[in-house]
């Protein structure tokens, strides 16, 4: 059965990530053409100009999506370890060896 809560958290932590990848994605892909808007290429655009505002909240936005996908992961291996804890320890059955009730015939 641990295998299985197991197996569950990894899919939950494997598609939180890539739901995290996907918005990392988005978040460059558009923040790179709002931040090339006004931008003359080889230069740097101007300090505190639109492209230089953009490009600041696009790498903003960045971080932020990297330390919303390791509090994510955080909260699943959490509680991954949670449902673990609450299942508690599990043991084989104790095994009980046959024997012979006085018998002469080998079991």
């Amino acid at each position: 059965m641990r295998k299985y809560i197991w197996l569950a958290f990894g899919t939950a932590a494997v598609v939180w990530s890539l739901v995290a990848w996907t918005g990392y994605a988005v978040v460059a892909n558009l923040g790179g053409v709002a931040a090339s808007i006004g931008t003359v290429p080889g230069f740097t655009p101007e300090p505190f100009s639109i492209a230089w505002a953009a490009a600041q909240i696009r790498a903003i936005g960045l971080n932020w999506i990297f330390i919303v996908w390791l509090i994510g992961l955080t909260v699943i291996a959490g509680l991954a370890a949670l449902v673990k804890r609450m299942m508690g320890r599990q043991f084989a059955p104790p095994r009980i060896k046959p024997h012979s009730a006085g018998s002469s015939f080998p079991n």
